[in-house]
This record gives C-alpha cells, structure tokens and sequence, in this order.
C-alpha cells in the first residue's frame, strides 16, 4: 500500500471513529427558515400567493406579516410554536415573531407584527360534552370556537339547558380570544373570566402542552388569562356552567347620574353577592347564588338627555330553569326580514339620527329577557353589518370606582360635546371587587367598579385617528385621577406613561414575560408599543 492509499485509509477511520463518539455533540436539526415554513403551511390568497396582511375589526391596524397560519390541531400549533422558539435560539438577530387572532375583535394590534406569523385559531373550534364534576357542570372547549357555537352544545344536553357563567354581552367572539383578554360581562357576582375557568391548556413559547388552574402552574394561569397572547397559545379550556335560571326584570328610568348611583349603593348595602368555595385543588365544592344575576344600564344619547338619562336593569333569579334551550336567533339581515330593519335602524344610529327611536327598541328587548341564555345571544349580526368601511366602530372600555362615575361622566360629556364624534352606545356593567384576578387585572381587590363601555365609530384618515387619539388621552387621564383604568384590548392611543399609570403591575407582567419568553417567540404590536424593551 503507497502512502496516498494509506493517508486516505487513516482519514477514512478517523472520520468514522468520530461519527461513532458517544460524546461528540449532536448535530443540530435542520429548521425550515421563515419563508419556507409559510410557503408549507401558510394561507394562500385569492391570487394565489401567501396572505400577508392582516387587520382587526376597526380597520386601523393593517399589518405586513410574512404569513398567516391556521392550525386545525393543538399537535400543529405545538409545532409551529416550537418551530419559531428553535429559530429564535439560532438566529437572534432575525428572529421571527408569533401573535394569535381568533375573530380579530381586539383593536389594538394584538393580532399581527411586522413581518411576523399570525396563528389563526378559528380551525381549532371544537366543543366537547358537558359533564358533571362533583355535581357541578363544565364543558371542554378549543380556542377557537365562537360562544354560540358553545350554546349550539349546552343549550340542551339530556334535557337540561345549561348557560355560561360569563360571557361578553353577544357571541361574535371566540372562546381563546375572551380568555386573552380576560373578558368581562354583565354579571353581577363575577366580574371577569376568570371566575369561570376551570383550568387551560397552554402551548408554551417551548411548544411544550402545559395544563394549568388555580393550583397546578398557577403563575401560567393567572398570567394567560388576560395576558393577551404573550405567554403563549391557550388551546383549551374547561368553563364552568350554570343552569339556565329563568329571570325577572326589572327596569327603572332616572334623569340623572347622580340619582342612578344612589340607587345602586342602596342596592349594593346588604344584597347577597353569592360566593363560590374551592377546594384544595381548585374545583369548586359549594356556589351561592346571588338574587341579583345581572345588574347593567344604558345611557341616553339623545339631544335632549346626553348623557344624562340612565334606565336601569336589574335581572333577578328565579328558582325554576328554563329547560327549553331557546336562545335569541341571529339571522343574516336580507331584504326586509327583521334582522335587516335592525341593521337599517343602527346605521341611523350610527349617524345620529333616531337615536331615541333606536334606544325604544333596545330597551323594549332588554324587558323581554327571562333567562340566562336569552340575556347571553342578543342578536349581533344585524349591528355588525350595519359597519361602514370609511368609519369603522371602535370600542373603548373605562373601569371607574362607583363613587366616582358621575364625575367620570361629566367628563365624557365634555369631551363628546367638543369632539365630532358620534356615540351609537354608552352602557354601563357592575364589576365587583375581587381576589380572584389575573395578574394584569383591571378588576380592582379593594372597591367595586362600573365598567362604562363606549361604542362609536370614527373616520380613518390621519387627521380623524389624531384627534381621536387625542381625546382619548383626555379620558384616559381622567380615569387615571378617579383612581381608574381604561382597558388594554383597545386602540393603541393612550400615552405609554398613562399605561405604566393606569396599570401598576405592568412591571411585574413584564419580568414574567422575559422569564416564561426569554426569546420573545411571543409578540404584537401592541407589546412592542407599551412593554418592549422593559
């Protein structure tokens, strides 16, 4: 054998002795690079090509994404998920970004980043059964379904109709995105959702599936709901039900603020507010039922009465169930069926006229709903369609402490009688104070509230969005000084420092995320906008 045959032939064995070491260090994987993981698995559009652009409902937050993808299993989200976290490992100066939508209601750019992967939960929308636990009931649903497809589920289950404990006052929404944001409705027991989660299950920034409840991770669990997307994919949850109670209204007029607030601390002194005991590990072992099921109220806008008048609604329970299921339809408005005068009627509003008309018709419904359910399924749809491209509606919500919203009013009727905006509703929902919070809560533990929710829309030039943001600081501020908050789903207008203000544990939220997402698999604008960077 020549020297050439035999150098080669020691090569060769010392190449092999290499690849066989038990102690050399494994070759890393190969990860697809952003581009191709979009081209495998991103949505196509109409001409063919990878959608890349993505809104929200109030049309103000169009964002270039590199693709949006829409897993239909909890195995696929996992893996795109674990996908981006390796790649961010790899790759710290080009790392990719993952947000989350569901029915793209959150207004604040919680659904997109610039060039980053939208997750697209609406495939991941199944409902499972009820069951009994302990002889409470709950049901198991994915992110993605909407709250009446929940209903469609409940509503009727070996003849029993059972109802939501909580749940936004309509059903557009998706499941995971109202955990997000740790929605609230008109309940006057339980202020926000998380009084009515039994437990998630989370895709974490790892890909890792992580169960968690009030004792099992619960750091994750008061960090997720209401987190709005940023410690990871809630894919599931266990809600807990109640059976469909029937209901009695009751509806009284006052011609002032101040006269309704009076009212509502009397009421307030000595009712029952109802109590749900735990057990050591979280499931609940007794609940107590208030008389009091939903305390809200609606606000006059009329000429002659903005907002001034306030009819009052006070819903209390019965001790028989409606076992019938029966939820309010929701058609598609068409040619001259009711949900299309609906839609006529609320696009008039939308433009200031009949608005007494309009609120007659409101509050003629609001005396027909005798049940759970019923109060649960207001028809939506023909209100969505009353939407215009060039003035969308937006939605802003403020938290203020029920001594203080008279004056929070005043305040609202100044800046609304010097801006040319017109409101399509202003209502008013009872949030008590509560323990039991997420850890970015806007549920206070020493004082009761009223939410003071504000539906108007807005034109979308620069010139309109600048005022509006600016008007909108002047209400936040105002909040801030009442010892309140605004909530954080919305436009991304307020100041970082009114954030910072309005929310004192934002700090602590923040060091939560670095240490659940030290690579920021997680993110949105709205993130980027008032978190980033802390």
């Amino acid at each position: 054998m020549n020297n050439v045959s035999m150098l080669k032939l020691c090569i060769s064995i010392l190449l092999l002795t290499f690849s066989l070491n038990p102690f050399a260090e494994p070759a890393a994987p190969i990860l697809l690079t952003p581009i191709e993981q979009c081209e495998k698995y991103g949505l196509i559009n109409d001409s063919g090509r990878l959608e890349n652009s993505i809104n929200d409902v109030s049309l103000i937050n169009e964002t270039h994404v590199t693709c949006i993808i829409q897993p239909s299993t909890i195995e696929a989200v996992a893996a795109i998920v674990k996908w981006s976290n390796d790649w961010n490992v790899r790759n710290s100066t080009k790392k990719i970004g993952i947000s989350i939508s569901g029915t793209k209601h959150s207004q604040g750019g919680h659904i997109s980043n610039d060039g980053g992967i939208t997750l697209d939960l609406s495939l991941l929308n199944q409902v499972f059964k009820p069951v009994q636990n302990n002889g409470y009931w709950e049901v198991r649903v994915q992110a993605g379904a909407l709250w009446n497809q929940v209903h469609d589920v409940i509503k009727q289950h070996h003849g029993l109709a059972l109802a939501n404990k909580i749940q936004q006052s309509s059903t557009p929404f998706s499941v995971g995105g109202s955990l997000a944001v740790n929605a609230h409705g008109r309940n006057f027991s339980y202020g926000s959702m998380i009084h009515s989660i039994k437990s998630i299950r989370i895709v974490m920034p790892s890909g890792e599936l992580v169960e968690a409840d009030r004792v099992i991770n619960s750091d994750i669990f008061r960090l997720a709901i209401g987190g709005y997307g940023l410690f990871g994919v809630i894919v599931e949850a266990i809600l807990e039900l109640v059976p469909n109670h029937r209901l009695t209204g009751n509806n009284e007029y006052f011609d002032s603020i101040e006269s309704y607030m009076g009212y509502i601390s009397n009421k307030l002194q000595n009712v029952d507010r109802g109590e749900i005991v735990r057990g050591a590990s979280g499931e609940i072992i007794s609940e107590r039922f208030s008389p009091i099921s939903y305390l809200f109220a609606t606000v006059s806008l009329d000429q002659d009465s903005f907002l001034k008048g306030i009819n009052s609604y006070v819903y209390s329970q019965k001790k028989t169930i409606d076992n019938t299921g029966w939820v309010n339809p929701d058609p598609e408005p068409s040619l001259f069926n009711k949900a299309w005068f609906t839609k006529i009627g609320f696009g008039l509003k939308r433009k200031g006229y009949l608005v007494k008309t309009a609120q007659r018709f409101q509050h003629n419904f609001l005396l027909t709903q005798d049940t759970r359910l019923k109060i649960l399924t207001p028809p939506i749809k023909p209100i969505l369609a009353a939407a215009s491209l060039q003035e969308p509606d937006l939605l802003q919500e403020y938290f203020i402490p029920v001594n203080q919203v008279p004056a929070f009013i005043s305040s609202l009727r100044r800046v609304f009688n010097d801006n040319e905006i017109i409101l399509s509703n202003v209502s008013l929902r009872f949030v008590p104070k509560s323990s039991d919070r997420s850890i970015l809560s806007y549920v206070s533990e020493t004082e009761d509230q009223f939410s003071i929710v504000l539906y108007f829309s807005t034109k979308v030039d620069k010139r309109s969005i600048t005022e509006a943001a600016k008007w909108t600081q002047t209400l936040v501020q105002h909040a801030i000084d009442l010892g309140g908050r605004h909530y954080l789903p919305y436009q991304r207008w307020p100041t970082r420092k009114q954030v910072e203000r309005a929310y004192s544990m934002l700090e602590k939220f923040a060091e939560f995320k670095k240490y659940y997402d030290p690579q920021q698999t997680f993110t949105h604008r709205f993130y980027q906008n008032y978190l980033e960077n802390d």
